[in-house]
Parts: C-alpha cells; sequence; structure tokens
C-alpha cells in the first residue's frame, strides 16, 4: 500500500519538475512565465492557423483573421506555454521548406503570407531581356502547383512580346487538356471589360444620372434633412467612379432601390413643400 502511494506521489513530483524546467525554458527564451495568457488577436494569421492545428480544429472557410482569432478563443485559454510550442512548430516548418522561393498551394496560402507580412516588403523578379518562351516557363513555374486545366483566361498589360507568350500557352494548353481554349478578350482583360462598362454607362448616360444623384445630397446637410424628413429614409446614393467603371455595379444597384424615394423628394419639391435645390445639375 504504502509503495503505491510513493510511486504516485513521486509521479506528481516528476510531472511537477518536468512542468517548471518546460516554464523556465519558455521563460528564457520569451521572458514570459507559460501559464501567462495571451490575447489572439495580437498573434498573425500564421500562428493562429498552427494553434489550431495544433488543438486539432479545422479552420477551412474562415479567411478573415478575426473569425480564425474568434475561433482560438472560443475553443480555449491560449497561454505563452502553448504559444512557445506553435511557434517551434512553425520554425520548423520554415526551416524544412525553402526561405527563397514561395510557391503558393492556393488562395488561403497567398492570404496567410500576405496577411502576416502586409507591413513588410515582398521581392519581385523582373525579367530584363525575356523571349516570350522565357515568360512562358516562369508563368509555368508559379502555377506548377495549380490545376491548370480549368484556367480560363490569361490577362496581361505589357509589351507585345505577351500576345507571342499567350499564343504558345494556348497552343500547350489545347494540346495537353484536349483542344480546350482559353477565353481571349485583349492584351488587358480588366482594360477591356472597363471599357466595354464604359461604353454601356456613356450610351445611355447613366453615368451622367448617378453623378448627379449623389452631387445633388452630397456636403448639404440641409437638403438631406429635407429628403430624410420627405421619404423617411436616411439612404443616399453612392459615389461613380468615373475610371473603374467595373467597380460602379454597387454604385448602380444603390441609385435603382434610391429612385423611388428620389421620385417622392421631386414630388414634394415641385409641390413647394421643400426648398428646390438649385445648386443641382
Amino acid at each position: 500500500m504504502w509503495l503505491k502511494l510513493f510511486f504516485l506521489l513521486l509521479y506528481f513530483i516528476v510531472l511537477f519538475m518536468l512542468a517548471r524546467i518546460f516554464e523556465a525554458v519558455v521563460w528564457y527564451e520569451t521572458g514570459m512565465f507559460a501559464t501567462q495568457l495571451v490575447d489572439p488577436v495580437t498573434l498573425s494569421y500564421k500562428k493562429l492557423k498552427t494553434i489550431l492545428e495544433c488543438r486539432g480544429l479545422g479552420y477551412s472557410g474562415l479567411a478573415a483573421k478575426k473569425d480564425v482569432s474568434e475561433l482560438v478563443e472560443k475553443s480555449g485559454e491560449l497561454t505563452q506555454g502553448e504559444l512557445y510550442s506553435a511557434i517551434k512548430k512553425e520554425k520548423e516548418q520554415t526551416e524544412a521548406g525553402d526561405a527563397t522561393t514561395t510557391h503558393f498551394s492556393g488562395e488561403m496560402h497567398f492570404y496567410e503570407l500576405v496577411e502576416d507580412t502586409k507591413d513588410g516588403i515582398w521581392l519581385v523578379q523582373f525579367l530584363g531581356h525575356a523571349k516570350a518562351e522565357d515568360l512562358l516557363q516562369h508563368i509555368k513555374e508559379c502555377v506548377a502547383q495549380l490545376n491548370v486545366r480549368h484556367l480560363l483566361s490569361v490577362s496581361m498589360d505589357g509589351p507585345n512580346v505577351s500576345l507571342k507568350m499567350l499564343e504558345l500557352l494556348q497552343s500547350e494548353h489545347s494540346e495537353l487538356h484536349g483542344d480546350a481554349q482559353l477565353i481571349r478578350v485583349g492584351s488587358c482583360g480588366l482594360h477591356t471589360l472597363h471599357n466595354a462598362m464604359k461604353a454601356g454607362f456613356t450610351t445611355w448616360q447613366v453615368d451622367k444620372l448617378l453623378r448627379a444623384m449623389h452631387y445633388v445630397f452630397h456636403n448639404v446637410p440641409a437638403r438631406r434633412e429635407d429628403y430624410t424628413s420627405t421619404t423617411g429614409s436616411s439612404t443616399f446614393p453612392q459615389s461613380f467612379c468615373g475610371h473603374q467603371w467595373v467597380e460602379n455595379v454597387p454604385v448602380a444597384e444603390r441609385a435603382v432601390d434610391f429612385w423611388p424615394m428620389l421620385l417622392t423628394y421631386i414630388d414634394a419639391v415641385e409641390k413647394k413643400k421643400v426648398p428646390s435645390p438649385s445648386t443641382a445639375y
């Protein structure tokens, strides 16, 4: 009986000593005690992800750092000792990989690194006298870990050598994936989309309408008060952007919702219930 009690006591003493040794190591390397609590908000996205992995929790679908931080907080209190173990594991993963070249495995991987280094510097390699074949080779290296079978289009905003690269990519993509063709909308797809939206807006003079709707209530508190008292709404038009035309979709959607209240306000002006907005155009 006494022998069992002795071994049980010895067991607890060993656990106590190991805990103190671990705490001493953490204090020596971080200057903090292992039992000290840590606020998850102060940690980087990568450290939060490593902590969740150590706890056996999944974080798929959580793109925002705030959501991951809340999940860590809800799963239990975070101590300095647990954080130390996560940092140590993170260092081991970093040392095991290539420290000079980053290959993104997907959207979450890209977001993770950008989120943690958005206050730092990213070094980008520029090619000087490069041929179309050189550009294609570098692009293939960058997307080596992605499934390019589902590639829809390639956009660029550079010299004409990019057009030759696009032809080579189109030919190779067609051979590898059963005559699959990439969508070609010009040298820069984004510029093409912006210009297409611009043509539609200007043909119907929608841009002038959206600008006028925003301008008539912008920085005019008295007029905004008249509108709110007349319609009971405090929602106003958004500012129209004259160079990033694709970004004006929310502006147009707001204008559609705003239109019935605007007619009510115009009717009140015509009946002289509220002052006429003479400074509008």
